[in-house]
């Protein structure tokens, strides 16, 4: 029988796994866009992720002292899972939801780490996330076109202030 595991462990081998499913699902993803600046921003993003999962490994460490479960993730099942007709938008839709969702995750966990600098990983990996969430709000809005950019000066009846 496996010995019982604490809350905070419990919490680190989801959120391990949980990270490695965003690493393999931004991989995916990349692996089927055509589209060079979103296949880099996917592929970097997936990077990222895998650093969120050596990050939540090294907190397993120190909260438990032993090697963190490895999760494992097939590639092949996420593809197939991704074959679905899908817009671009679609699925930035849906990262942009699971950031929102980690970020919120790793909020939570950190008011309720043991230690300070378990608290510091956690909000920097919350912080993280947000910023992910905003890189793929915008790449949404310019494939949508929902971003115009202009600048103050060709703004009409703007009052100069000196």
């Amino acid at each position: 029988m496996r010995p019982r595991r604490s809350p905070v462990l419990r919490v680190l081998e989801f959120a391990l796994e949980q990270e490695a499913k965003a690493c393999e699902f931004y991989a995916a993803l990349a692996r089927q866009v055509k589209d060079r600046p979103l296949k880099n921003k996917l592929e970097s993003l997936s990077e990222f992720e895998r650093g969120h999962e050596r990050a939540v490994a090294g907190l397993y460490k120190d909260a438990g002292g032993a090697e963190p479960p490895i999760p494992a993730v097939k590639k092949r099942a996420t593809d197939r899972a991704l074959r679905k007709k899908a817009s671009v938008s679609d699925v930035l839709g849906l990262a942009i939801e699971a950031e929102r969702l980690a970020q919120a995750f790793y909020v939570r966990a950190a008011r309720k780490c043991q230690t300070e600098a378990q608290r510091a990983v956690l909000e920097r990996l919350a912080e993280e996330e947000k910023q992910h969430e905003e890189l793929l709000t915008s790449e949404r809005n310019l494939l949508e076109e929902r971003s115009l950019w202009f600048t103050r000066d060709e703004v009409p009846w703007m009052l100069e202030t000196e």
